[in-house]
Formats: structure tokens, C-alpha cells, sequence
């Protein structure tokens, strides 16, 4: 955006001096005015600011925000969802955490996503997908990608999203790549151990909004040995990443149930 200039008339003193202003916007309601002064004599420069109210009218009519979903079937009511969702050879699933069918040979596992963030407030809905990997293909699944319903529950500041929330959606999106690459029977031998989390060095580039939708993505970078090098991005709808993280998991042997 051009800076504006505001012409202002001279003083009664006519002191020669022209006024150049720069409105900077600070907030919805805010505007900040920075005026420098510049008179006769090099040198003679002097910058003041000052808080003024914001000149924009207040919107009396906002466009309604569509609902957040509540259910992983509401996503396809959102239109840029509907067209990850439906692409094609795509395979879509619920995570074990919020998957019903899931709950007995996963009771314990992953509760802070199966019930403490299940609520209305937190984190309702979240489905994911990738791409279909061939018929009896057990090859790694190196990228999928997970839709999460965010409502003000995870707030830091009012209408933005927690940086500590932020870490653990990285981490659920991670979990979620590990964990279908299991259930596949992927051709790897980390995958038939227990791979948990090492190492994350989290990156928070935009502020996150709520309520609203993100989408999280997460990629197998390689494999060296027991280690998984793993990345994940939060990315807004038009494909805008918010947050992004680098992460080791380490694979650690399935202990025997008793």
C-alpha cells in the first residue's frame, strides 16, 4: 500500500514547513499517524506520532463466517476442503484418536486428541487423507495431510490459536503420517517398531485464527536406521503456511502385553 499525503494548510505564523504523513494501521479500530515536519534549514527535521481513531467506517454488515465443523463430514461443506477431499485417488480416513471403531484397541492412547480437545470449544472435527497408494502396494505413505476444525478453546490471545496448541497440532500430524504407515503395514522396519517423538524445532510464521479451519501436512523426509526425519507445515486455505516444524522420531520397540 502508498503512503497517503495529507496536505495541511500553513500556520498563521506562515512558517514555511510541509507535512508528510504515513497512516500505518495497527488494529481494526486503530490508526497510527507518523508526521514529519521538514522546515527551512537542513537538519531541522522533527517526527511525532500519535494514536488517532480509525478513519474506516465499522462493517455493519460482515459476511457470516460459514459454521466450523463440528464432524468430519461437515468439511465438505467448506468448498476449498471438498476439493482435497474429493480429488482424485485420494483415501480419506479418521485418525484413530477420534475414530469410534478405534476406541478399544486404542484406549489410552492419544487422549489429549480423543478427548481433552474433542469438545465444541477446542478441536471438534479433523479428518485426513493422501494419495491412494497402489493395490498391494506397501509402500511408505510420504506425505498426507489432515484437516482440523480450531474454535477459540485453543486460544492464546483471543482469535489466535496457542503456540503451544500450534506444536501439538505439528505433533498430531505427525503421529497421524507415523501411524497409517503402520496400520498399512508399510515396507519399513521403523514402522513395525513403536516410532515416538525425539526432537521437534517448531517455526511459527503468521498468526493462526479461530474459528476456522487449517490444514496440516506432514512428510517423511528419510529414514536412517531407527530414525524418522520427519517436517510438517500448518497451512491456511490458500495454501499459506502458518507454522512449520522439522522433527525426529525414534523407533522404539513394542513391549509385550501382559
Amino acid at each position: 500500500m502508498q503512503p497517503r499525503r495529507l496536505h495541511m494548510p500553513s500556520s498563521r505564523a506562515q512558517v514555511s514547513s510541509q507535512l508528510h504523513a504515513m497512516i500505518l494501521t495497527t488494529g481494526p479500530r486503530q490508526t497510527k499517524l507518523i508526521a514529519i515536519l521538514r522546515g527551512k534549514r537542513a537538519g531541522n527535521l522533527r517526527q511525532t506520532s500519535t494514536t488517532l481513531p480509525s478513519t474506516m467506517p465499522p462493517n455493519e454488515n460482515p459476511s457470516k463466517p460459514p459454521p466450523l465443523p463440528q464432524t468430519s463430514d461437515d468439511f465438505t461443506s467448506i468448498p476449498w476442503c471438498n476439493t482435497l477431499l474429493t480429488a482424485p485417488n485420494t483415501t480419506t480416513f479418521i485418525p484413530a484418536s477420534r475414530d469410534p471403531s478405534q476406541s478399544r484397541s486404542h484406549r489410552g492412547h492419544d487422549r489429549l486428541f480423543a478427548r481433552t480437545l474433542a469438545g465444541p470449544e477446542a478441536i471438534p472435527a479433523c479428518i485426513s487423507f493422501h494419495a491412494t497408494p497402489p493395490a498391494g502396494s506397501r509402500a511408505i505413505v510420504t506425505e498426507l495431510s489432515t484437516l482440523f476444525s480450531l474454535a477459540g478453546g485453543v486460544d492464546g490471545y483471543p482469535g489466535v490459536v496457542h503456540g503451544g496448541a500450534v506444536a501439538v497440532l505439528m505433533d498430531e500430524i505427525l503421529g497421524v503420517l507415523v501411524q497409517q504407515n503402520m496400520d498399512l503395514g508399510s515396507d519399513h522396519a521403523v514402522f513395525r517398531a513403536s516410532p515416538a517423538t525425539a526432537t521437534m524445532d517448531v517455526r511459527f510464521r503468521r498468526p493462526i485464527p479461530t474459528p476456522g479451519v487449517v490444514r496440516g501436512r506432514g512428510r517423511v523426509v528419510k529414514i536412517e536406521g531407527r530414525k524418522l526425519h520427519l517436517a510438517a507445515d500448518v497451512l491456511d486455505a490458500g495454501g499459506e503456511v502458518l507454522a512449520s516444524c522439522e522433527s525426529i522420531w525414534v523407533a522404539v520397540d513394542r513391549k509385550p502385553r501382559l
